[in-house]
C-alpha cells in the first residue's frame, strides 16, 4: 500500500534519480536507465491525449458564451 509519505518518498527519489541523469557528463553510453520507483501507475507511460480546445474561442464556443 502506497500512503501519502510513501509516494512523497518515491517522488523524491525519482527527481533526484532525473537530476543525476541530466546534470551529468555521461559519455558515448549515455545516463544509467534509472527504474521508476512508485505505484504500478507511475509504471506506465501516460496516454497520449488530444487537445480538447484548439484555441480560446473554441473554449467559449463550448461553454456557450456569445462572444466566442
Amino acid at each position: 500500500m502506497w500512503t501519502l509519505s510513501n509516494r512523497l518518498r518515491a517522488m523524491q527519489i525519482n527527481a533526484i534519480n532525473l537530476n543525476v541523469a541530466a546534470s551529468g557528463n555521461w559519455g558515448k553510453d549515455g545516463p544509467p536507465d534509472f527504474p521508476t520507483i512508485g505505484p504500478a501507475g507511475w509504471q506506465q507511460p501516460p496516454a497520449e491525449q488530444k487537445p480538447e480546445y484548439t484555441d480560446n474561442f473554441d473554449f467559449f464556443r463550448k461553454m456557450g458564451w456569445p462572444s466566442g
